[in-house]
């Protein structure tokens, strides 16, 4: 991420926390006659922005309200409390402010940047930066931005972007936002192809950040950010042959063998045992 000595930026995706606070704001906005009025740096910055996107093919962004109601709260509270960072000093997250100011979001995202002067010098510190140009090439639809101004700080000037989509939400500048070129494209012949797998949805993370600057010294360089690493295409594994199924060889019954009669001896008759009387002796009576 590309630094410069007297200056610091940030960047944020999406967070999500819960916050709200008032911000002391004595020496807030004094803003030195170099630098245009509000209304003047707001038109030239989402122009900045629009032609950025342009030569990218991307639609216009459309100024919101309450989107810049949020950088503006966020802007204040670094130059109050002279600090640099998405996280404000009440503990806030990006995307609290976005929701307190009462924008019904579906995706957002974060700028922020100290030290620029102009709105010129902060737009070339962001499109340099691989992050921050991220950020302005986003599939948004409003914009919002802010600058304030703090004499007693370290940086002077602390600067704020944020980017949305609401389906609810309507741009407050003149004009919605221009549609995005189309080139027309042969149809290809129709393909059958296998059935898409829904992508799975991750909650978005937080993008590097730059950290505050320390007193009494420069501030702290801002990360490089790391080239993307390719994420390997999802290889289908080739189908395990299923083996076919085998019949067992039958196995031969064997056969039911009827044993042979037995032969039933005849039935033998013995014949009735005639008990033959003893013999008694004769008497004879004379």
């Amino acid at each position: 991420m590309h630094s410069v000595a007297q200056y610091s930026l940030g960047l944020l995706l999406v967070a999500a926390a819960a916050s709200n606070g008032l911000i002391e704001a004595s020496n807030l906005r004094q803003v030195p006659r170099n630098l245009q009025e509000k209304g003047d740096y707001f038109a030239e910055m989402l122009a900045l922005v629009n032609k950025e996107r342009a030569a990218k093919g991307k639609p216009a962004l459309c100024m919101n309200k309450k989107l810049q109601a949020a950088a503006q709260r966020h802007s204040d509270d670094m130059a109050a409390k002279n600090y640099m960072a998405h996280d404000g000093s009440d503990g806030s997250k990006m995307s609290d402010r976005i929701t307190d100011a009462g924008y019904i979001w579906d995706s957002v995202s974060e700028n922020v940047a100290a030290g620029q002067p102009e709105v010129q010098s902060v737009m070339k510190e962001w499109v340099a930066s691989e992050g921050h140009y991220a950020n302005m090439m986003g599939d948004y639809t409003m914009f919002g931005c802010a600058m304030s101004y703090n004499a007693n700080s370290e940086f002077g000037y602390y600067w704020t972007q944020d980017f949305a989509t609401g389906e609810t939400e309507a741009c407050d500048s003149d004009g919605a936002p221009t549609p995005a070129p189309t080139v027309a494209e042969p149809t290809p012949a129709p393909t059958t192809s296998a059935p898409e797998t829904p992508a799975t949805v991750i909650p978005g993370t937080e993008a590097p950040e730059v950290p505050p600057p320390t007193k009494g010294g420069l501030p702290t360089p801002a990360p490089t950010t790391p080239e993307p690493v390719p994420t390997p295409a999802a290889t289908t594994p080739a189908p395990v042959a299923t083996p076919a199924a085998t019949t067992p060889a039958p196995v031969a019954t064997p056969a039911v063998t009827t044993p042979a009669p037995a032969v039933t001896p005849a039935a033998t008759t013995a014949p009735p045992t005639v008990e033959i009387p003893a013999k008694e002796d004769c008497h004879s009576n004379f």
